[in-house]
């Protein structure tokens, strides 16, 4: 009886220092769990605040892309309706440019017609006035001969009105 009451006092011994041993360690570890219990909620509620700025970040960044696409897709419309329009001015312009081609050539080929018309025209009146010149120049002579003709009729009136002013005298 002995024996086992050494063996229960042992026990309790050895239970008493293994309490007294452990203990402290078990008190020190539910402290460190319950700092690790309150650093892991901290880190959650941060988690929690990044994965929701993180969520908020990401649908404003969607949103953004969705609304540069719609941009885009107007400014692709635009570019496209720019596109068919400058086709069609291009085109409208072609034509044009054909068409006053056309009658640049057409205005050309009158005025060298025109010209050349001119010039006989010219030529004719040249002519014309050449003979006319000639003609006049043998009139100018004509009239001056008949002009000294005139001045000695009129010497000749001068002198007899004067003779006949010295017989009336």
């Amino acid at each position: 009886m002995r024996t086992e009451l050494d063996a229960v006092e042992s026990t309790a011994d050895l239970r008493a220092r293994l309490e007294n041993t452990i203990e402290p360690r078990l008190e020190e570890l539910s402290r460190r769990l319950t700092d690790l219990d309150e650093r892991l909620a901290e880190q959650r509620t941060e988690t929690e605040g990044v994965r929701s700025e993180f969520h908020s970040m990401r649908n404003s960044v969607e949103t953004r892309v969705d609304d540069n696409d719609a941009r885009l897709e107007r400014t692709d419309d635009r570019l496209t309706d720019v596109e068919a329009r400058l086709e069609t001015v291009e085109t409208s312009l072609d034509d044009r440019a054909a068409a006053l081609e056309e009658r640049i050539d057409g205005l050309v080929a009158r005025l060298d017609r025109e010209t050349v018309l001119l010039r006989s025209r010219l030529s004719q009146e040249l002519d014309r006035v050449d003979d006319d010149v000639e003609a006049l120049s043998t009139d100018v002579d004509a009239l001056e001969t008949q002009l000294e003709a005139l001045e000695q009729d009129l010497e000749a009136l001068r002198a007899w009105r004067r003779s006949m002013q010295e017989t009336s005298q």
